[in-house]
């Protein structure tokens, strides 16, 4: 199993970094590469849409993302069994293409 993390911060200091996680089992293919997250720079305010991409060069079936948006929300994409197997706790969000880029949206409060 490898759990992958990236974080991404603002440029507002008083703000916590977004993180996410990509867990990948597969016994034929077992390496993610090229995992990076983005949110282009834009800076945001609270009430505002923030947008997020994850980028990879390779994920394999099977897969899920948990984004920790450290405000108390976390979401999962990806497989649903697999999502729903590793962290049955994290609200999974159904029809969520996690295509590269992945883009992602959360509004901070």
């Amino acid at each position: 199993m490898h759990n992958v993390t990236v974080i991404g911060a603002n440029s507002d200091e008083e703000s916590s970094p977004a993180e996410a996680s990509f867990v990948r089992m597969d016994e034929q293919t077992d390496a993610i590469l090229g995992l990076r997250i983005d949110d282009n720079q834009e800076v945001t305010n609270v009430g505002e849409t923030k947008w997020f991409y994850v980028h990879y060069d390779v994920l394999g079936p099977d897969s899920c993302l948990v984004v920790d948006y450290d405000d108390g929300v976390m979401e999962a994409f990806g497989d649903r069994e697999f999502c729903r197997e590793w962290q049955p706790r994290i609200k999974f969000i159904d029809n969520m293409d996690i295509s590269s880029p992945v883009v992602i949206t959360h509004e901070y409060q």
